[in-house]
Protein backbone atom coordinates (compact mmCIF):
# COMPACT_ATOMS: atom_id res chain seq x y z
CA UNK A 1 0.00 0.00 0.00
CA UNK A 2 1.35 3.56 -0.87
CA UNK A 3 2.30 5.64 2.12
CA UNK A 4 0.05 8.64 3.19
CA UNK A 5 3.18 11.19 2.71
CA UNK A 6 3.66 9.60 -0.62
CA UNK A 7 0.10 10.27 -2.03
CA UNK A 8 0.68 13.86 -0.35
CA UNK A 9 3.77 14.35 -2.39
CA UNK A 10 2.34 13.48 -5.73
CA UNK A 11 -0.47 15.25 -5.13
CA UNK A 12 1.73 18.41 -4.43
CA UNK A 13 4.08 17.69 -7.49
CA UNK A 14 0.69 17.44 -9.14
CA UNK A 15 -0.41 20.35 -8.49
CA UNK A 16 2.96 22.38 -9.08
CA UNK A 17 2.93 20.70 -12.67
CA UNK A 18 -0.66 22.04 -13.62
CA UNK A 19 0.45 25.36 -12.03
CA UNK A 20 3.87 25.63 -14.20
CA UNK A 21 1.90 24.35 -17.59
CA UNK A 22 -0.60 27.01 -16.52
CA UNK A 23 2.00 29.91 -16.44
CA UNK A 24 3.63 28.47 -19.78
CA UNK A 25 0.12 28.85 -21.15
CA UNK A 26 -0.22 32.23 -20.49
CA UNK A 27 2.86 33.21 -21.55
CA UNK A 28 2.92 31.85 -24.83
CA UNK A 29 -0.28 33.36 -25.09
CA UNK A 30 1.02 36.80 -24.39
CA UNK A 31 3.89 36.08 -26.97
CA UNK A 32 1.53 35.16 -29.66
CA UNK A 33 -0.11 38.68 -29.14
CA UNK A 34 2.74 40.40 -29.53
CA UNK A 35 3.83 38.66 -32.42
CA UNK A 36 0.43 39.25 -34.08
CA UNK A 37 0.68 43.24 -33.12
CA UNK A 38 4.08 43.66 -34.53
CA UNK A 39 3.58 41.83 -37.88
CA UNK A 40 0.68 44.09 -37.95
CA UNK A 41 2.73 47.01 -37.44
CA UNK A 42 5.39 45.69 -39.76
CA UNK A 43 2.74 45.21 -42.62
CA UNK A 44 1.63 48.72 -42.29
CA UNK A 45 5.18 50.02 -42.60
CA UNK A 46 6.03 47.68 -45.18
CA UNK A 47 3.02 49.13 -47.51
CA UNK A 48 4.25 52.05 -46.93
CA UNK A 49 6.85 51.98 -49.10
CA UNK A 50 5.75 49.78 -51.97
Amino acid sequence: MIEKDTVRLLRECDAGVNMGISSIDEVSKDITKRLINLEEKLTVDVRKFL
